[in-house]
């Protein structure tokens, strides 16, 4: 096969690629969430998008400046040690930040106060997330190999 030949059928993959790519739906259905937390009952529909490369990079930064401190004297935000139950926290609020689309009217990251609602909500875009991975299979027991 000639360069121009590969280059062309290079050119007619990507097309294909690009055109399945737009085409997938990448938000979710109304997803219905209920908690009850200290008498308080947080409940409505959520509706996700699933995050793009751009996305994906803009929620690691987001995730690294809360599970950082600011340090004057340097003007940058320093790693300090956390916790894993922070950074799980950490990430679960910068990936809600991007991805939520739709929501209840109490939805509000700036005044939400129990953790057990954002990782709930969270927990509901991670299961939704999952879907789209195929299932891993199990590997033999015992190392044996397949085939």
């Amino acid at each position: 096969m000639s360069d121009a030949a590969k280059q062309a059928v290079d050119r007619e993959v990507r097309r294909v690629t690009l055109e399945f790519l737009k085409g997938r739906d990448n938000t979710s259905s109304p997803i219905t969430f209920s908690k009850q937390v200290g008498g308080l009952l947080f409940e409505g529909d959520f509706q996700f998008k699933r995050p793009d490369i751009l996305s994906e990079d803009a929620i690691a930064v987001r995730t690294a400046v809360l599970t950082s401190q600011w340090d004057a004297q340097a003007g940058a935000h320093t790693a300090v040690p956390v916790d894993p139950f922070d950074k799980q926290y950490a990430r679960a609020q910068a990936t809600l930040e991007y991805v939520v689309l739709k929501s209840p009217d109490w939805w509000d990251l700036s005044l939400l106060r129990e953790p057990e609602v954002l990782l709930g909500v969270y927990r509901l875009y991670t299961t939704w997330e999952d879907s789209f991975r195929a299932p891993v299979e199990a590997a033999p027991v015992g190392g044996a190999q397949a085939g």
